[in-house]
């Protein structure tokens, strides 16, 4: 992917989403 063009609506909701989920799954791992 060239950096030049923006990330569309949806691209941005799934890279929210998968943050969340990676945010979750790590949190679960240290404690």
């Amino acid at each position: 992917a060239d950096g030049g063009r923006q990330p569309s609506e949806n691209e941005i909701k799934i890279a929210r989403f998968q943050g969340a989920h990676v945010a979750k799954v790590a949190k679960k791992q240290s404690a």
